[in-house]
């Protein structure tokens, strides 16, 4: 069994939402209450109605991460992402290649990273959104779907292509915090992955970068910042230099950094206080423990 991250802060009972409870300090209310401030006085792209909210959310995600390739000339920057290791699996290579060329119009660009975010929904579910179950059939290959087929995705495309427009603006808001020569890892893992499952959508010269695509007017959350507080603290052996950590709401055009060593009075110290408590609640034996006794009392 893989138990996730995202899950267990959802968990207010889970040892990991236990752990940052005890950390919980008034300083971490402010950068909430804060980021949220600005947020609340921000303009929105709105969403369309009728769009597929989480699937638009993975589509723009995929957007970004196509947006920072092709500034850095890597034609490859799709085989790392959960979404191309789909692709890889069920032999879709001309998919895959479709996808990371250039696009003849907006709403084809959009199509193309909804298709791509579907693909990491079924990576993560292995449930398939009918957007991509003509691809795992002939008709899909040769990207032959029909007007009907599009017409049922069209709220999703205007509303990927609305918030695609306004990506260079986002950059620009965050590129001076970045060192664009530096290759991105999609989908980063850690060390510590294997024991209680997380990866984060992009590292990139030591910054962590979320992407997120909301229409609430103050959207983060404790857990939302909790989670890219444990990507940092998952970084145990220091793989990725992680020095900052970035939120980036397209719908907005706004974004945040934190540097890390801001946030941590000892990083090394509270990592390791952290793998001990994963170690301890988490390990595979721990976890086999805890399906045994749920088990025995049902």
């Amino acid at each position: 069994m893989h138990m996730s991250l995202t899950k267990e802060l959802n968990n207010p009972s889970s040892p990991v939402s236990k752990w940052f409870a005890d950390k919980y300090h008034k300083g971490v209310g402010n950068i909430i209450h804060n980021h949220n401030k600005v947020m609340s006085q921000s303009s929105i792209i709105t969403p369309t109605a009728m769009s597929n909210f989480p699937l638009v959310g993975n589509a723009v995600t995929y957007a970004f991460r196509k947006f920072i390739a092709s500034k850095q000339q890597n034609t490859y920057w799709l085989n790392d992402t959960l979404a191309g290791r789909i692709l890889t699996r069920f032999n879709l290579a001309s998919l895959n290649k479709t996808c990371c060329a250039n696009s003849e119009s907006t709403e084809e660009e959009a199509f193309k990273m909804l298709l791509l975010g579907a693909f990491e929904g079924y990576y993560r579910s292995y449930k398939p959104l009918s957007i991509i179950q003509p691809f795992f059939k002939d008709e899909g290959k040769n990207f032959n779907v029909s007007e009907d087929y599009i017409a049922q995705w069209r709220p999703s495309i205007d509303d990927v292509s609305n918030i695609s427009a306004a990506l260079s603006k986002v950059w620009y808001a965050i590129e001076h915090l970045i060192n664009i020569d530096k290759l991105a890892a999609s989908n980063a893992t850690f060390e510590l992955s294997s024991t209680l499952h997380a990866d984060c959508q992009i590292i990139i010269d030591g910054t962590i970068v979320d992407i997120r695509t909301s229409a609430k007017r103050q959207p983060f959350t404790l857990n939302n910042f909790y989670q890219q507080i444990a990507y940092t603290l998952y970084d145990t052996e220091d793989a990725y230099k992680i020095n900052q950590l970035v939120w980036v709401y397209t719908r907005q055009q706004v974004t945040f950094s934190y540097k890390i060593d801001q946030l941590f009075k000892n990083l090394e110290a509270t990592r390791a206080d952290f793998k001990k408590m994963l170690i301890t609640n988490y390990h595979e034996n721990q976890i086999k423990k805890h399906l045994l006794l749920k088990t025995k009392t049902h």
